[in-house]
């Protein structure tokens, strides 16, 4: 700055330069140039004003800068006045470039301090004072006139009862009055000076208190801000359900982009995991309020009196203080109603299925956090599928809409789609109304674009990808759900259904339905549809459902997971309390949980089972309670628990079986046979399976089946008496059977590879085994063998003959194709021989002729002569060599075979059974005393006539008391069917022992006839008795 004024010091020709400017600029006037000149010389003036106020003096230098500073202004001021005076610069110009001391100067105004005011009024009247007013205190009367344009125009009506053409005149008449009213609002806004935005956001405000009004196009931003106004943790409410409503029908008719209004809303999509954890939280906190056990059972131990009462006081002092400060810290964390989830609930209440879709592909979790979003999606999949179940179930096609038809005086008012979309709404406490209100959904046309079902492909096309967003939540939608399991239901029925639409249904019962029954509090009603589903599977497919859900489920569903824990501990808590003498009560509160977590409660139900063997008979009489789907599940748990447990099923002495697998048979023993709808093919199936691995371990199940379900038991140690009954007849052995059991094995063709599998069992356990103790691997084969002889008992005593004999294959085939020893291959084959024997004698009585007299004399003769020669042979001594009469057999041995001595229902068995022994055998016995020897049963041979006479007497006996019974509070009618029962018992025994006589005599004819010809055809009387011993005696 001073180089500047040093240089301005030293400028003496600076009036010459002007003057000889002048001259050259008057002759180059109205041209660019000249202008350009002027506006130089404006800005050199300016800049020279400027820096001569500018100049920075010191002390010792006050006078003579003020001096120079005086001069240079006032030669300035000279060369501007003479400018302004030749007209080379513009007035206005130099007003509006020059300092106000600059202008008072060159005279262009009076005072430069009144200058100054009156330019800043100017300018604060310019700049601050409205133009357009945004408040409605502003300008009240312009808004006032605004609202009263738009509400007293407002102009509806309800389609019900108006005809197509009434409709169409009334819409023409509402678009005449919106265009008016759109008019109006455009002259307001110009008349009064009102803010196009606010008068914009009243529009809003008028068409949320009535949702019947139509909007203008708008953007996203100005909805974004009145949303972020409830963002506000200051801001004393949540926004309301209409803004969310109005902000859905401007997206769904193109007014508002969703993408631009969506990143407005709160919260951020960072910030949902940790919403869900807080859901999550809830879940917990609701789940253990609903298995609260009783405070009684979980109270602690009483708080010590001798504190002081100060000391308690300060403790809970502090501890209130803390719980305080949590609570505040809990409110400082919880985010504001979540706007997305706000704004998805209006979108589906007015169907608009397109902009829903792109809110729940960003945020999946939020058709599972909200029960409202869950029931209206649930409310789309109920419109969706209502044709198609109407026509399934045969429901008669009237038009039931939803919102219900008027009718007497109605009063139209809106409804909370969240909640109540389309019923009625509670009315207040004591509010009376004179006519009946119905309400309504104000949007009419929320269904118009909801795909409709028709036909299963439908079904299958578009239920899907809503039940994905709702997940397992769709059981709070009981209604829904159970529509959904009956289509499936009748869907499978048909014969025709493919195999990817029988794997979606899979994939929809193992994801939805059986999941949602966790968390169903005890609902068998809904239990019993999905059984009606699921049965139509077989069991494998049904098995693999429950471990899906069992394994799977619980695992990848946290809400699930939350469930299985408090059901445990609900469980623990129970099974603590149980006993015999409370059995009716716990099993009831059992059942419960059984109806909600199946899977989890018998689990945890076997383990109790294995551990305490006193627990069988209790908790066997608490699944009364259940329901054919969990006895179904209990089936599948047994099975699973079985196959894979890692308990040792021996005990450490290698002796016996561990007490766990003992008790878990005898539980299944019991639990098959006292409830029907428990299917057995699954178990039986399992046994098979075992016994193919060389596991007979296991068969200690089998063996409790029979022996709970057919009362068929093997008793080691028999009495005399108890042995003569086994040589009696069916009631003299005193068994009873049941036919579900034997039902299963018929339905599912397991009686044949179950036998067979014992049978095989039975000749290997010893040599195929891990067990290494000597007296554990003897016990195992004499429980293979008690269970094979306690499983064919069973079958004889409960298949008749013709299919029995059906079931089992030749004696050829068990022995040579399936490695069966003889012995037990006969052991099964006997009812088989005995059926085909009684079926011969009937048809040779049936077909029998009259044999000629002279025929008769004949073979009399030749029997006689050959029953000599045979008596001759047998008299020989054993140590003679093979005389003459042996080849005499030989040479009449066609002549033996037709003489018809074997009976006719066993030539077929003698003819195979060559081929089961070696070759040498049969020089010593011959194929027809083999088969005669096996085929015969204690029962052929013997008769236990004192047996029969004692329990006759037995029966007598207690008739004779009760006919003698003179007691007055004796039960007489219980006396009378008590002599009955006796009566019938002593008739049924005298009848058996009449049968069994008469066949005891018609097997000793037979064997007296054939006895002679036993040996007739054997080589080697040497090895008859070794043979005899070895194939037939000591097997037998």
């Amino acid at each position: 700055m001073d180089n500047n004024l040093n240089n301005n010091k030293n400028n003496t020709s600076v009036n010459v330069d002007f003057q000889n400017i002048f001259k050259n600029w008057k002759t180059e006037q109205n041209t660019y140039k000249t202008l350009l000149k002027i506006y130089i010389i404006k800005y050199w003036i300016w800049l020279i004003d400027q820096e001569t106020d500018g100049i920075n003096t010191n002390l010792n230098d006050q006078v003579e800068d003020a001096k120079f500073k005086s001069e240079q202004k006032t030669k300035i001021i000279a060369l501007t006045k003479e400018l302004m005076t030749k007209n080379f610069i513009p007035a206005g110009l130099m007003k509006e470039r020059f300092e106000v001391e600059m202008l008072e100067a060159i005279g262009l105004i009076n005072s430069s301090k009144q200058f100054t005011k009156k330019s800043a009024r100017i300018n604060t009247s310019l700049l601050y004072k409205q133009t357009k007013f945004n408040l409605l205190r502003e300008e009240s009367e312009g808004y006032a006139k605004l609202i009263t344009e738009i509400t007293t125009n407002m102009y509806t009506y309800h389609p019900y009862g108006l005809s197509k053409e009434e409709i169409e005149k009334k819409d023409i008449i509402l678009n005449e009055r919106v265009h008016l009213v759109l008019t109006n609002i455009k002259s307001l806004i110009g008349y009064f000076d009102l803010d196009p935005n606010r008068v914009l956001d009243i529009i809003f405000d008028i068409f949320i208190a009535n949702l019947d009004l139509k909007g203008r196009t708008s953007n996203g931003q100005i909805l974004g801000n009145k949303f972020a106004y409830y963002q506000d943790p200051e801001s004393p409410d949540n926004a309301s359900f209409p803004l969310y409503v109005v902000t859905a029908l401007l997206i769904k008719n193109n007014l508002v982009n969703i993408n631009d209004l969506y990143p407005h809303l709160a919260p951020e999509n960072d910030s949902m995991d940790e919403e869900y954890s807080q859901y999550l939280k809830e879940v917990k906190k609701n789940t253990e309020k609903e298995t609260e056990p009783n405070p009684l059972l979980s109270a602690g131990s009483l708080s010590d009196d001798t504190v002081p009462s100060d000391h308690k006081k300060s403790k809970d002092d502090s501890s209130k203080d803390k719980e305080e400060k949590e609570k505040k810290e809990e409110k400082k964390k919880i985010v504001k109603t979540n706007q997305k989830a706000g704004l998805l609930a209006a979108l589906l209440s007015i169907g608009d299925l397109k902009n829903s879709k792109i809110i729940l592909d960003v945020s999946p979790r939020l058709g599972i956090m909200y029960q409202e979003i869950v029931h209206l999606i649930s409310r789309i999949i109920h419109v969706s599928i209502q044709p198609l179940y109407k026509k399934v179930m045969k429901i008669p096609d009237t038009e039931e809409s939803l919102e219900p038809k008027p009718y007497l005086t109605i009063h139209y008012e809106l409804c909370n789609p969240l909640y109540e979309a389309n019923l009625v709404i509670p009315r207040k406490k004591g509010y009376r109304v004179s006519s009946v209100i119905r309400y309504m959904f104000f949007y009419q046309q929320w269904k118009n674009d909801i795909p409709i079902c028709n036909t299963f492909d439908d079904l299958l096309n578009y239920i899907p990808k809503f039940l994905k967003y709702v997940g397992i939540q769709i059981h709070q939608e009981l209604t829904v759900l159970t529509k959904l399991v009956r289509l499936a239901k009748a869907h499978i029925k048909e014969k025709n259904v493919s195999e990817e639409y029988n794997n979606m249904w899979l994939s929809i019962i193992s994801t939805y339905f059986l999941p949602s029954v966790s968390l169903l509090y005890s609902n068998p009603g809904f239990v019993m549809e999905l059984w009606g589903l699921i049965k139509q599977y077989p069991y494998q497919v049904r098995y693999s459902l429950y471990s899906n859900w069992k394994n799977k489920s619980y695992r990848i569903n946290q809400e699930l997971a939350i469930v299985k824990i408090s059901a445990l501990k609900e469980i623990r808590r129970l099974m603590r309390r149980l006993s015999k003498d409370n059995t009716k009560q716990i099993g009831r509160m059992f059942g419960k949980l059984v109806h909600s977590n199946p899977v989890i409660a018998f689990d945890k139900m076997l383990e109790m089972i294995e551990g305490y063997e006193n627990m069988t008979n209790p908790l066997v009489d608490g699944c009364k309670y259940l329901t054919h789907l969990e006895f179904d599940i209990l089936s599948f748990v047994l099975i699973e628990r079985l196959a894979t447990s890692f308990k040792e099923r021996i005990k450490e002495d290698g002796t016996s079986l561990a007490q766990w697998l003992s008790n878990l048979a005898t539980f299944m023993g019991t639990v098959y046979k006292k409830y029907a709808s428990m299917e057995l093919s699954g178990i039986l199936r399992y046994i098979i399976y075992q016994l193919k691995c060389n596991n007979v371990i296991d068969l200690v199940i089998l063996k409790e089946l029979i022996q709970k379900m057919s009362g068929i038991e093997i008793t080691e140690n028999l009495s005399d008496s108890q042995l003569d009954a086994l040589a009696g007849g069916e009631t003299l052995k005193r068994e009873a059977s049941t036919t579900r059991l034997i039902h299963t094995l018929t339905n599912y063709n397991l009686i044949t590879p179950l036998f067979i599998s014992l049978c095989q069992q039975r000749s290997i356990c010893v040599y195929n085994t891990n067990l290494t103790h000597l007296k554990l691997i003897g016990n195992m084969f004499d429980q293979t063998n008690d269970t094979m002889i306690q499983y064919a008992e069973f079958l004889m005593a409960n298949i008749d003959k013709h299919n029995y004999s059906k079931y089992i294959p030749s004696i050829k085939e068990l022995c040579n194709n399936y490695y069966i020893d003889p012995e037990t291959a006969f052991y099964i084959i006997r009812p088989k021989l005995n059926y085909l024997m009684r079926k011969a004698e009937q048809r040779e009585s049936s077909n029998s002729i009259i044999v000629n007299n002279n025929t008769e004399n004949s073979n009399s003769e030749r029997v006689e002569k050959t029953e000599k020669l045979i008596e001759n042979s047998n008299s020989m001594d054993i140590d003679e060599k093979p005389s003459e009469s042996m080849e005499i057999d030989n040479n009449n041995n066609n002549n033996i075979e037709t003489l018809n001595i074997w009976h006719k229902g066993l030539l077929t068995t003698i003819e195979e059974v060559s081929s089961i022994l070696p070759n040498n055998v049969w020089d010593g016995i011959s194929p027809q005393f083999y088969v005669t020897f096996w085929q015969l049963s204690l029962y052929d041979i013997y008769i236990p006539q004192s047996r029969y006479q004692e329990q006759i007497k037995k029966e007598k006996q207690i008739i004779h008391n009760l006919e003698n019974d003179r007691d007055e509070n004796s039960n007489t009618t219980k006396r009378r069917k008590e002599r009955e029962r006796g009566l019938e018992v002593i008739d049924r025994l005298e009848n058996e022992l009449n049968v069994q006589s008469e066949n005891n005599k018609k097997v000793l004819a037979r064997l007296k006839k054939e006895k002679n010809y036993w040996f007739a055809n054997c080589t080697n009387i040497y090895n008859i008795i070794s043979y005899l011993i070895q194939y037939c005696l000591y097997p037998r």
